[in-house]
């Protein structure tokens, strides 16, 4: 169980490396949630 608890915060932040090197950038996140909102909208807006 100890190695367990050593091996989270590695995995965080070899996935946040990934995320810098891949060019992830806080507007590209901000577009998709804005994305993800349209189209639950959307999906309300038809079941009503």
């Amino acid at each position: 169980m100890q190695k367990l608890h050593c091996v989270r915060p590695v995995l965080l932040l070899v996935g946040v490396i990934a995320l810098l090197v891949t060019g992830w950038t806080l507007t590209e996140t901000n577009d998709i949630v804005r994305t993800g909102q349209d189209i639950r909208r959307e999906l309300a807006q038809n079941r009503a």
